[in-house]
This record gives structure tokens, C-alpha cells and sequence, in this order.
């Protein structure tokens, strides 16, 4: 809001400066469209002519080389960690973690980065321009082509091989590693969910933050409470971390990282640093849900000022595979954000949000679709009571019309539904306002035309 927001902030030296705005979410059609949306209000705002001069210069790939003009700045989570990864520190550690040009820009290849994020994306129409022009922004790379010039055009060497590390996505960890940790073994665990204990509990707490080498010990993983990581007894925990160690070796020996891997250098690099040079004084994280806990701890350690943080999301909307969260825990991070920040870097006490706010009424759907959405999530509770928060139901404003239900028929016969006997009478026009769901690609591929 450049109206009623001061455009200052205090930094670490104690003097003002320009106030440093991020708004995060792992969805990058989500981040792009938010994006687009501030861009066009601003265009009605006056005073942010010196914003709207750096919306075609791309963004440097550190923090500390973005123009103050060019804030608030909106970045899906995978380019907030390579833009983070560029703009720490390196000693005591030998570089940063991604091999970088002088100018912060990549010089490699990630292989498989972002991959495991294209579930989040969507298919556009083929007539569709702005939708072209969105998809094309979502798989360009500004940290690996752009550098810190007048005119925008890169410095730095062109990316022109791979990275000799591997990321280890689901997809990775499945087809590959799964059948190696289970070889010999007579478990009938599902991989999803040995895939959730290491990357939202062993790898990806809070806690293993905190730890030596970056995950949890035999004895801090059996003692995590079972309202939180519920999937596992104690002894089933212990075959699941006999499982980890596979998973580690495996990983040390193919020259393969995951996630929790970089999040884990960068909080090390961010602890060892302490207050860095460049400046985000609030930050905006929406679809919480998606993000590890450790995720959400480095973003609380990145603030300048931890009160001055949003977190927004749904725990029954989580489609990101092996994250375990509930906003019940989030609370816990802000304790740990306090105890785990280097004594100079402390201003003020990290206070604890005492309450979650629920937001109930739902301006997107009618209430006879909230009330079908519930009755899932009533399932859902009842059979995985610790997976979810427990939250009221959606309100709709209006009940709206009962769904039509087409139990069976020909391909002629459904034509003929759809179209109506004459085209005046129709009672279904298909367009911009109307989709069809599908259960896969395959599905969707033999739609007749």
C-alpha cells in the first residue's frame, strides 16, 4: 500500500531506509498472477512512477543489488533460495552452494530443480496470448541470465552445462532410491509418506536446522510428538530412519541433493553472517501449507524485523508432496526464530502470534459446492484427525444451483445435452466461464472434439 505505508524502515546500522517488501508462495502461476495484479493497481497510483520504470528490468541475482524502486518483489520459493544462495556470504563454506559467475548469475544447470513444481502449473488455451505470455514468464530463469546493468542484458557467461549434482524430487526418490532402501526388506510402507518423514520431519524441521549435520538423530526423531508427525509409531520410526541412512548414502555417493540440503547451508551461511548487508523488512508467504518447516524458519530468520510477518494458507489444499504442516506448529518456529538468532542481530523480542485467524466466508464458490468441499474434509478429519487443522466451515453468501448429473449415455446423446436440440435454447454455453474436469492427461487427450 504506498499510500498509507511509510516508505522507510529502520536497517541493522540503525538508520532509515527504503522499505524492502517480499511476497513468497511455492505456486508460481500464483506468484506471477499476484504480480500482475500490483503491477496494473500501481499503474493508477502516482506515486509509484519510479516503481513501474523497473517493472521490465530483471531482477539481479542478489538481494543486495536490487534497486530500491524495484521493491516489493514477488518470487516463487525456488528462485528466493537461488537469489539467497547468491547474496550470502560464503566463508566459512567453500562457495556459495550453486557455482556462480563474479556477477551472482548461474553458471550450471541445476538438473531436476523445479521439475517436481509443474504440478502447480496449468495448461493454457491455445488462443490465449496473455496466458502465452505468463507461461513463458514462469519457465524463464532470471538469476541465470540477468545481471545488475542499466540496460538489463546480462554480463555473465550463458549457462552452457549441467550442474554435476542431481536434486532428488519424488519422482527421483521413487523410482530410483526407493527400491534400493527397501531391497531385501519385507515392508509394506508407501514411499509417499517415508518421503514425508524425511523431508518434513528428519531433513526439513525446525529442530534439524539446529543440528550438527543438518537432520535429526535416532533419539530427536523419536521423541517428535505424535499429533505432529503422526504416520509412525516408535518402532515403525526406527525402520524409517534405518531407511533414512540408505537414503543418505545413496544420495552422498551419486552426488545428488535435495531441498533441505540447500536450505540447510543457507540458514548455516545466514547464522554465521549475522545481520547481512542487504535489507527485507516484511515478508508475505502465501500457501503456507507447501513449505517445510524449515523452509519457514529460514524465511523468519531472512526479516529484518520477525513481527512483521504474513502467512497465509490452507492445510486441506496441500498438493505438494511429502510436506507435513499444520498452522498449530507454526507458532513453535517463532520460539526457536528468538532462541536461535545470533545476540547482535537481536532487536527486540520475536513475539509468539498468540491466536490464528480463521477466515470463514468464501467469495469464490456457493455454498452448495463448500458444503460437498466439507463433507471431504470431514473425511478426511475422521480418518487422519492429526493431518489437518480443525477449522469452521466455509460460508457461501448465496446457495446457488444444484448440480446436474449425468449418470450414463452415447457420445450423440451427450452432444446433443450439451449443445441443445437448437442453439438458441441452450441452456449450456461453453466459454471462458465453463471447464471440464479430467482425471489425467490420458482423460483428457480422448475427449472427442
Amino acid at each position: 500500500n504506498l499510500n498509507s505505508e511509510p516508505l522507510e524502515a529502520e536497517s541493522a546500522s540503525g538508520c532509515y531506509e527504503h522499505l524492502h517488501q517480499l511476497f513468497v508462495t511455492k505456486n508460481s502461476v500464483l506468484c506471477n498472477e499476484v504480480q500482475k495484479n500490483f503491477r496494473e493497481l500501481s499503474h493508477a497510483c502516482p506515486d509509484a512512477k519510479d516503481h513501474i520504470a523497473q517493472e521490465d528490468i530483471p531482477l539481479p541475482p542478489r538481494f543486495q543489488n536490487v534497486h530500491d524502486t524495484a521493491w516489493p518483489l514477488f518470487i516463487n520459493s525456488r528462485d528466493f533460495l537461488l537469489m539467497l544462495d547468491a547474496s550470502l556470504p560464503v566463508e566459512p563454506y567453500d562457495g556459495p552452494f550453486f557455482k556462480r559467475a563474479d556477477d551472482g548469475t548461474l553458471l550450471r544447470q541445476i538438473e531436476g530443480w523445479g521439475e517436481e513444481d509443474t504440478n502447480l502449473a496449468y495448461i493454457p488455451s491455445e488462443d490465449s496470448d496473455d496466458e502465452k505470455e505468463l507461461e513463458d514468464d514462469i519457465h524463464q530463469t532470471n538469476f541465470a541470465t540477468a545481471a545488475n546493468n542499466p540496460d538489463g542484458k546480462s554480463k555473465s557467461t550463458q549457462v552452457k552445462e549441467s550442474d554435476t549434482r542431481r536434486e532428488i524430487t519424488y519422482q527421483v526418490f521413487r523410482n530410483e532410491i526407493w527400491p534400493k532402501m527397501i531391497k531385501n526388506r519385507k515392508l509394506n510402507y508407501h514411499p509417499t509418506l517415508v518421503w514425508m518423514e524425511i523431508r518434513s520431519f528428519i531433513k526439513g524441521s525446525a529442530e534439524a536446522l539446529l543440528t550438527k549435520d543438518g537432520y535429526l538423530t535416532l533419539e530427536k526423531y523419536l521423541e517428535l510428538g505424535r499429533k505432529r508427525a503422526p504416520n509412525f509409531s516408535d518402532e515403525d520410526r526406527k525402520i524409517v530412519f534405518e531407511l533414512f541412512q540408505i537414503f543418505q548414502r545413496h544420495r552422498s555417493s551419486n552426488r545428488m541433493f535435495d531441498e533441505s540440503d540447500l536450505v540447510f547451508n543457507l540458514h548455516c551461511r545466514l547464522q554465521e553472517s549475522g545481520a547481512p548487508e542487504w535489507s527485507i523488512h516484511r515478508i508475505y508467504v502465501d500457501e503456507t501449507q507447501d513449505f517445510t518447516q524449515a523452509e519457514l524458519s529460514l524465511i523468519i530468520r531472512c526479516c529484518r524485523h520477525p513481527n512483521d510477518l504474513f502467512f497465509t494458507g490452507d492445510t486441506a489444499q496441500s498438493i505438494m508432496r511429502g510436506i507435513a504442516f499444520r498452522f498449530s506448529d507454526l507458532k513453535s518456529l517463532f520460539y526457536h526464530a528468538n532462541n536461535s538468532r545470533p545476540l547482535e542481530t537481536r532487536r527486540g523480542h520475536v513475539h509468539v502470534p498468540d491466536r490464528l485467524y480463521q477466515l470463514i466466508h468464501n467469495y469464490r464458490s456457493h455454498a452448495g459446492i463448500l458444503r460437498l468441499a466439507s463433507s471431504v474434509v470431514d473425511l478426511l478429519l475422521h480418518f487422519f484427525p492429526e493431518s489437518f487443522d480443525r477449522l469452521e466451515k466455509d460460508q457461501g453468501l448465496f446457495d446457488g444451483p444444484k448440480p446436474v448429473i449425468l449418470e450414463s449415455c452415447s457420445l450423440p446423446d451427450l452432444a446433443m445435452i450439451l449443445r441443445g436440440n437448437r442453439r438458441q435454447t441452450s441452456r449450456i454455453e461453453f466459454g471462458d466461464d465453463q471447464v471440464v474436469l479430467v482425471a489425467s492427461e490420458e482423460s483428457r487427450e480422448s475427449i472427442p472434439e
